[in-house]
């Protein structure tokens, strides 16, 4: 974290002009989407805003700049000033526009839903819950997308704090530390899918899909690493018939991978999140 904290090339502050295209370009989105009979699909939440049809002539090249720094700089983007003095509908649809420049919004939900809050719905079974609808804590892990992003509307009576590791930066410490056990976490894992309507890990009565699927933890492509992790589900899949055991190497190294990340967050401070 002190890199991020001595280089904050990676904040961005929205200056009025930027506040001013948002809103501008919300209601250009609004009366498309009021023309062309789609407010149902706004209010469900399956329909954002695009690149085509929320224009912002000089937020556009920044947030464009700020997926190159996500794929190729230190990996997080934060940007301040988000205009907040309206609806959370229009917050939302300012921030899905926001994204548009970004990449492609992946569904959060069996329903479709590209954006959803975070907030407690009393969640609490380890098996059952869903992260984003419990207050407890997370272990650091990461999702099946290129690009995580949160638009923050409410400040918590307390916690909410949001972690982050490098897993290139734990990767390049344990290829110099421990390189046998690096090579094992480049071998497949057995994994439970996120489906948190199926405790079993699929409705196995409507489709014939695997109840798990497998991947390296770490994989390398023309020269760039790719990081795949939640423990969690790796664990899980460990309870389901005909899914072959780790071996005690295997196990090993995914605590060692544990022990790095946790030893990565050791320098995390009130301070730095107090700053930012």
């Amino acid at each position: 974290m002190s890199q991020l904290e001595e280089d904050t090339s990676w904040i961005h502050v929205l200056s009025e002009p930027h506040q001013n295209e948002l809103k501008n370009a919300l209601l250009q989105f609004k009366e498309s989407v009021a023309t062309n009979g789609l407010a149902q699909k706004v209010r469900e939440g399956t329909l954002l805003p695009s690149k085509d049809n929320f224009i912002l002539p000089t937020l556009g090249p920044l947030l464009e700049q700020a997926q190159l720094d996500l794929e190729e700089g230190c990996g997080v983007v934060l940007f301040q000033n988000f205009p907040l003095d309206c609806s959370e509908d229009d917050s939302r649809l300012m921030y899905g526009g926001m994204l548009s420049y970004i990449g492609t919004p992946q569904p959060q939900t069996v329903m479709g839903e590209l954006l959803q809050p975070i907030q407690d719905e009393g969640q609490a079974n380890l098996y059952e819950r869903r992260g984003s609808k419990h207050h407890l804590g997370l272990p650091v892990h990461n999702d099946g997308c290129d690009v995580v992003g949160f638009l923050c509307r409410r400040t918590p009576l307390s916690g909410g704090e949001t972690i982050l590791a490098s897993a290139v930066a734990i990767h390049n410490e344990m290829l110099r530390t421990c390189p046998d056990q690096l090579t094992i976490l480049y071998q497949d894992f057995a994994n439970a899918w996120q489906d948190y309507m199926y405790p079993e890990g699929r409705n196995t009565e409507a489709t014939t899909l695997p109840r798990t699927w497998s991947a390296p933890v770490f994989s390398e492509r023309d020269g760039e690493i790719c990081c795949r992790y939640s423990r969690f589900y790796t664990d899980r899949a460990q309870n389901f018939p005909g899914v072959a055991q780790m071996s005690e190497s295997q196990i090993d190294a995914l605590d060692t991978f544990d022990r790095y990340i946790n030893k990565s967050l050791e320098s995390c401070t009130e301070s730095f999140y107090d700053r930012v």
